[in-house]
């Protein structure tokens, strides 16, 4: 049991539910789950193979297997082969090993292994693969498929949403034990190493990581960290990774009083927020959350606001996936992350969807919080921190 958990209740329920080895027989069936849902989809979508190669699908197919070396790219370096028969993994020799062992233990796929003169392992499944081949990323001979194949992540296992809810969790402990240790005078890149370290002490890490200061976090809404040191006020965004699986919370902190258009800025993003989480439950339309959101911001007077950055929409093994101009709805057993920007603010937490409802489980009993009316109810949301 990690330290946080002997004491955080939630923290210590929930690693006694996470199987802590990638061969659990609950990852194995999981994950065989996943691989029917897909076959299924071949059939009905007349494909005779899938191949996936990005690393979300990958950790979404595999529950939690992780195929990349490099760090600064979507695509890994093992792909998986999906007929309605078998499932193959191409790699080359110098990571096809280390992937069957560490991340597909159990899971039924054969290696095909190239040597790293030879062609990409991917063309490999022009030959295995039959003549229509759904991709989930540019390959010529391929269909892509890359949209229809993310949207069959969701819904998410029941070992998913307790993931979720963990990493949720340790990036609320990670906000309430960090944010007392950041003051006036430090650089947003000194900011930006104390919340990396915290997190990666917690095996977890960062797609992103932003940090703006003062009048960096009122001009930009991606505060991309640099040398500029922080004087009053400071925004936090780290879009946490852990299993493939994402929580993306936003905080605020100020030193000394605040002034009033930066805290009405807050409320009125806070109040944006809840409105639009107020809304989800199963069958919700995203269109109409975000028809939500426009009205929102125009009546707090900010009648253009929703256009200066998109609202979020679902997470989990994507970070942010903005669905909001489509036809699809909301599903129990998912992840959302709807949030709102206002120049020098943003709130946002991770919110699941799940049978008894939506939780926020980033929002721990440490961190000041707002209370705030829905149409479903009362909802709570971060306070700005104030020292």
């Amino acid at each position: 049991m990690e330290p946080e958990a002997a004491a955080d209740p939630m923290l210590a329920e929930l690693e006694k539910r996470i199987p802590a080895s990638p061969d659990d027989p609950r990852l194995v069936a999981a994950a065989a789950g996943k691989v029917e849902r897909l076959r299924q989809w071949l059939e009905a979508q007349a494909f005779d193979a899938a191949l996936i190669s990005r690393r979300d699908n990958f950790a979404w197919l595999t529950l939690g297997g992780d195929n990349h070396v490099l760090k600064n790219t979507e695509m890994g370096v093992g792909h998986l082969l999906v007929t309605p028969k078998k499932q193959y993994l191409l790699a080359y020799a110098m990571d096809g090993p280390r992937l069957l062992a560490e991340q597909l233990a159990g899971q039924g796929y054969e290696p095909v292994i190239n040597r790293w003169y030879e062609e990409d392992p991917r063309q490999l499944a022009l030959v295995l693969g039959g003549e229509r081949v759904a991709a989930d990323a540019p390959l010529p001979g391929t269909i892509d498929q890359s949209l229809e194949i993310s949207r069959l992540h969701e819904p998410l296992a029941q070992v998913e949403m307790d993931r979720l809810r963990w990493l949720g969790r340790q990036t609320g402990l990670v906000f309430e034990q960090t944010a007392p240790r950041v003051r006036p005078g430090m650089s947003e890149w000194e900011i930006a190493s104390l919340f990396t370290q915290a997190f990666a002490a917690r095996n977890i890490e960062l797609d992103v990581l932003l940090v703006g200061a003062d009048d960096r976090a009122e001009r930009f809404r991606h505060v991309i960290p640099t040398q500029r040191r922080l004087e009053r006020y400071v925004l936090i965004n780290p879009a946490a990774r852990r299993w493939g699986l994402h929580a993306n919370v936003s905080r605020c902190l100020h030193f000394g009083p605040v002034k009033d258009s930066l805290r009405r800025a807050y409320d009125d993003a806070s109040a944006i927020v809840a409105e639009a989480l107020g809304m989800i439950g199963p069958g919700v339309p995203f269109a109409a959350i975000l028809e939500q959101i426009k009205a929102s911001f125009r009546r707090r007077g900010y009648p253009e606001g929703w256009r200066e950055h998109f609202p979020g929409g679902v997470t989990g093994y994507v970070v942010a996936d903005s669905r909001c101009l489509t036809d699809l709805k909301t599903v129990r057993a998912q992840a959302y992350d709807w949030f709102v920007t206002l120049p020098g603010v943003m709130v946002e937490e991770l919110s699941l969807l799940d049978e008894g409802g939506l939780e926020i489980p980033s929002l721990g009993q440490d961190w000041p919080r707002l209370a705030l009316p829905t149409a479903s109810g009362p909802l709570q949301l971060p306070a700005m921190w104030v020292a």
